[in-house]
């Protein structure tokens, strides 16, 4: 018998094991370490960060603190989010509890007859927190954006609670406003950082400061407003006037944020008081000399003005009576023609009325009814030249 390839003569048989088929062998080492509790790596790092951030918010000596060791113990808090929101939490309470305690020490100035005893430290303290927020910040990076959103909230949403220190903040920003309005020195630096105090909710959503400051608005251009006209009721003087003061309003608008939050409600106001009251009688009084004389500067200022404001219809009833008036006295005159007269008023409306399709439908409803055709979408006139209007302020006919 011729045994197998792999067999072996049985002289060798104690001398080799018997043939095992090969398998596979698990080695287990157990090197894994046990994972240590997510509150151990918490408590680590906040044993470290807490007395810094103390020493920050009070503007300690921080040379005591070895930083690098304390962001190497926040960055093990990122590993687990709940840690990482955990200590984002703990953070804003030791902000919270500084910015509260703050306000209450500043709170005893009041009644103080000085109002710089209270607004310096709280302008103060309002620019340096943010600085202080970040620094910290970018200590616990763990917090990330979410930590510097939840920090900055926290100010206003303090200083909302701390009411006596809010109405003393508020009256003096309204009498500053009133003050600059009529050209009395203000610190405008300081008066921009405490208006920017109540552009972040909840007091802008309460309507803290919107409506005492529309109402002081309207107040002082109402009592300005009468008193202007008091002196003189002419009309184009009075429209100079008008021009200047929403020009101011419009630029405070874009410089300072308590006239930015409240842009398109100021605007009202001011038109409302300065041209929206007055604009039946101003119209009355001046209407007719001002489409006799023919004043471009005034013409296209009234227009421009009544346009903004939305008071277009003010001009559509003057600009009535004044035909109704006219053609009166026109058809009773001899030599007078109408024609003529519809061509004064058509340029007038091309020119300065810039073609105001309610002003163009008054005027060919009028003329038309007296005999005197336009052809509808038909311009007959021609705008003035710029060397023509500065020639002369009298330039047609």
């Amino acid at each position: 018998m011729v045994n197998p390839p792999y067999s072996i003569s049985d002289d060798d048989d104690d001398d080799y094991p018997p043939k095992i088929s090969p398998t596979r062998r698990v080695f287990n080492l157990n090197l894994c370490r046990n994972k240590p509790d997510p509150k151990v790596f918490l408590d680590e790092a906040w044993i470290l960060l807490e007395p810094a951030l103390t020493s920050i918010l009070h503007e300690e000596n921080l040379d005591r603190f070895c930083f690098a060791e304390i962001s190497q113990a926040v960055d093990k808090t990122s590993c687990n989010p709940s840690s990482s929101e955990d200590l984002s939490n703990l953070i804003v309470d030791v902000c919270g509890t500084y910015i509260s305690t703050t306000l209450q020490s500043l709170a005893v100035h009041c009644n103080d007859d000085d109002p710089s005893l209270l607004l310096l430290p709280l302008e103060k303290f309002w620019l340096e927190f943010p600085k202080k927020l970040r620094f910290i910040c970018e200590i616990a990076g763990a917090g990330g954006p979410n930590l510097w959103e939840l920090g900055l909230n926290l100010l206003p949403r303090k200083l909302f609670l701390a009411s006596q220190i809010c109405d003393k903040v508020r009256t003096f920003i309204l009498l500053r406003v009133t003050d600059q309005r009529l050209g009395k020195p203000v610190n405008m630096s300081q008066l921009e950082n405490l208006m920017y105090m109540f552009r972040w909710n909840p007091f802008r959503d309460s309507g803290f400061l919107k409506k005492p400051f529309l109402d002081s608005t309207a107040e002082f251009y109402a009592a300005e407003a009468k008193q202007v006209l008091e002196q003189s009721s002419d009309l184009p003087q009075y429209l100079k006037y008008v021009d200047r003061r929403v020009g101011e309003e419009t630029k405070k608008c874009i410089n300072l944020p308590l006239f930015s939050c409240f842009q398109d409600e100021l605007l009202e106001v001011v038109n409302r008081e300065l041209l929206g009251v007055h604009a039946r009688a101003l119209l009355e009084k001046g209407f007719e000399k001002l489409m006799d004389e023919r004043p471009w500067e005034a013409l296209r200022m009234m227009y421009d003005l009544f346009s903004q404001a939305g008071l277009v219809c003010h001009i559509k009833d003057a600009l009535s009576s004044y035909i109704c008036q006219t053609v009166e006295k026109i058809l009773k005159e001899e030599g007078s023609s109408l024609a003529e007269f519809k061509a004064h008023v058509g340029k007038i409306c091309c020119t300065y009325f810039a073609e105001d399709p309610l002003l163009e439908m008054t005027f060919h409803k009028f003329f038309e009814g007296l005999g005197v055709y336009v052809s509808p979408g038909s311009s007959p006139f021609r705008d003035p030249s710029a060397d023509e209007m500065y020639r002369s302020p009298h330039w047609l006919f």
